[in-house]
């Protein structure tokens, strides 16, 4: 199955042989597909008019202006078939014979799916500088990945406690980082973020210099499905 981080050609010349593709295509499924007459008008006749362009930068007759004309226009093209794939192509996704047509990658329409996690997480936190924390994720055996088909993110919940042990719930409400007491469950932890990578540094400002930092982190599936989470952990920033 063939699988890219672009389907845009690199080349300008393979750009043009794309584009009068898809108006070839689109001449007998556009209006099936609901593409408006003016964009199929507005793409056939951009095409044309790069397709000109790019004749003339390649000629013996090149000049600095054209080139530029040139540059501006396939900017303008590569937009406007960027907006046909987004639009028309991917979504609603066209099936596997259309993309054959239309000479775009063929996507796996049965992948398979990376089940839910069902261990925790290994985390550990360190100070890499002043008034930030660093934290270091990994599977209990050591491993990095939790799947061979595909890595999951690592969610973390964190929060911070001020140095006398409580907060006002007018002091949460202004700053929602804020803790009012010591977290017994990572739902009671008010910030996320999500990595895929083995190490995550949390900037923190002068004022947190002093307050515990509590977080517990789960696997996440390409699907969004958490595992179990992790033990609360603390440090205290400095």
């Amino acid at each position: 199955m063939t699988h890219t981080s672009d389907w845009l050609p690199g080349k300008r010349d393979d750009i043009i042989h794309l584009a009068e593709t898809w108006n070839q295509v689109i001449e007998t499924q556009g209006t099936a597909w609901g593409i408006p007459a003016d964009k199929i008008t507005e793409l056939k006749n951009l095409t044309q008019e790069n397709k000109d362009l790019l004749a003339a930068v390649k000629s013996s007759g090149r000049t600095q202006v054209n080139t530029e004309q040139c540059r501006i226009g396939f900017k303008k093209l590569e937009e406007m078939m960027r907006f046909f794939y987004n639009n028309f192509f991917n979504s609603p996704p066209r099936t596997g014979d259309e993309r054959i047509a239309l000479k775009l990658p063929v996507k796996d329409i049965h992948p398979t799916k990376i089940s839910k996690p069902d261990v925790e997480p290994e985390v550990s936190l360190t100070i890499p500088t002043s008034h930030a924390i660093e934290f270091h994720f990994r599977q209990r055996d050591g491993e990095t990945s939790t799947d061979s088909r595909s890595l999951h993110a690592y969610f973390t919940r964190w929060g911070l406690l001020p140095k006398t042990g409580t907060a006002a719930p007018e002091q949460s409400a202004a700053d929602p980082r804020i803790l009012t007491k010591v977290p017994t469950r990572p739902e009671h932890l008010p910030i996320v973020f999500t990595t895929k990578r083995v190490k995550h540094r949390l900037p923190l400002g002068l004022e947190d210099i002093g307050m515990t930092l509590y977080a517990a982190t789960c696997f996440l599936n390409p699907e969004g499905e958490p595992g179990p989470y992790s033990e609360i952990i603390e440090r205290v920033v400095s």
